[in-house]
Formats: structure tokens, C-alpha cells, sequence
């Protein structure tokens, strides 16, 4: 009779070893649920109005486009410091933004960033993108106006692929030699 007494033993620990391990493993799929709603919701944020009034005094347009940028990280292209007043073109910088974190972080491109960016898969093979992002992302640089400026003057999308395609291997090349 005794070694009945055992076995219940024993079956009821594995059974408690089961129930603890399914609430942990329970309670932490809930953790993890609930941390994505909490950042993704932002219910620990200040209510918009309170946002505005930290910008009181300035003029309503800029309070809202300041109060954007704090809010999602989108850097607005132009500001409008005083009422009636002329837009100024915003520089950005390629550092992280307000949102960033280690889980969605911000970065600058190193030379194989680049090379990978303008590979012509990510562009779904269209000249125009690649050159689109020519111009917006690297305009700043004379030698990338001036690729940009060759390419798109070819008018067959066949030449501009092949021009875009060795200009790519150059860049790649140059920057990888340089960074040697």
C-alpha cells in the first residue's frame, strides 16, 4: 500500500511541474503581448494638448510640427520659426531619432550599407528608384549629383541599369578600399 502512496506522489509533482511550467510559459507570452500594446498605445503619454502647451509662445504651426517630431520621430522638411515668417529648409542628421531604441534603432550608412542599398533587387530593377534614391539620399555629395546626373540623361532604361550597375561596383569597391 505504500508504494501506492509514491506513485501518487510522484504523479501529482509532475503534474505541478506541468501547471508551473505552462503558467510560466503562459505568463510570459502575456508579458511580451503586453509590452508591444504599451509601446505601440503610449498610454503612459502626455495628452496632446499638455504637448502643445510645453510649446506655448511659439507660433501654432511650429508647436504642432514640434509636437509631431517628439511624438513619432518625423523630422519635418521645413520650419516656420516666427508668424508670417519664411520657411527654413531643416537639415537632418542621420543619427537616431526620438523613437529610437534598441529595439527599432537608427543608423548611418557605412560603405557596405550603401553598396547594399543600392543594389537593384532592392529597387525592384526600376532605374528611376535607384536614381530617386541617388537624389534624396545622396545628393549631398557632388560625385553622386553627377552619377545621377549621367545616368538619368541615357535614354534607354537597359543602358541606365548597366551604368547604374557599374557605377554601383565602383562605389562598392572605392568604399571598400578606403575603408582598408
Amino acid at each position: 500500500d505504500s508504494s501506492k502512496g509514491d506513485a501518487g506522489t510522484g504523479l501529482s509533482n509532475i503534474r505541478l511541474n506541468g501547471v508551473r511550467i505552462g503558467s510560466f510559459g503562459f505568463a510570459t507570452v502575456l508579458g511580451i503581448m503586453l509590452g508591444l500594446w504599451v509601446r505601440a498605445h503610449q498610454p503612459f503619454e502626455l495628452p496632446l494638448n499638455e504637448h502643445l502647451k510645453r510649446w506655448e509662445g511659439f507660433p501654432p504651426e511650429l508647436a504642432h510640427q514640434m509636437v509631431i517630431y517628439e511624438r513619432t520621430g518625423l523630422k519635418p522638411k521645413t520650419i516656420t520659426a516666427v508668424e508670417g515668417g519664411h520657411a527654413i529648409e531643416v537639415s537632418h542628421d542621420e543619427g537616431p531619432g526620438p523613437r529610437d531604441s534598441v529595439l527599432k534603432a537608427g543608423h548611418t550608412e557605412g560603405p557596405e550599407d550603401l553598396c547594399k542599398s543600392l543594389e537593384p533587387d532592392n529597387w525592384n530593377n526600376n532605374p528611376k528608384n535607384i536614381l530617386n534614391y541617388y537624389q534624396d539620399r545622396l545628393a549631398s555629395d557632388e560625385l553622386y549629383r553627377a552619377i545621377r546626373t549621367k545616368i538619368s540623361a541615357l535614354k534607354k532604361e537597359d543602358q541606365q541599369m548597366q551604368a547604374l550597375e557599374a557605377a554601383r561596383k565602383l562605389i562598392c569597391q572605392l568604399k571598400g578600399d578606403a575603408g582598408q
